[in-house]
């Protein structure tokens, strides 16, 4: 596929329930600094790279929302987005989810 600017891009697509795949996302957010765990989509056929916290490029954090976005390996990647009224986390990879803030002056354990 040529782009109107000339650039050539090639690739894999694949579909699943991503969104019905119960599974759990860790966001950190630190001195404007955010690191983000968000599981790969099972079928993704172009997702390569280790598993496990990326760090946040173009992050963006305001009243309403925190956006930034994450790769997984040279081709692959997402932006993410949570509204930080209603708690919704939502990835451009079909990753959705709820967030809580974690209080962590108090203990769980």
């Amino acid at each position: 596929m040529v782009t109107p600017e000339g650039r050539v891009y090639s690739g894999g697509a694949a579909s699943s329930q991503y969104g019905d795949v119960p599974t759990t996302a860790l966001f950190e957010l630190e001195d404007g600094t955010a690191r983000l765990n968000l599981p790969q989509p099972p079928t993704c056929s172009i997702c390569v790279g280790e598993k496990g916290w990326r760090d946040v490029k173009d992050l963006q954090v305001n009243e309403d929302k925190i956006e930034g976005r994450i790769r997984y390996g040279l081709f692959s990647g997402t932006k993410f987005m949570i509204d930080r009224r209603t708690g919704i986390m939502t990835g451009d990879n079909g990753f959705t989810g709820m967030c809580r803030a974690q209080d962590l002056a108090e203990r769980k354990f």
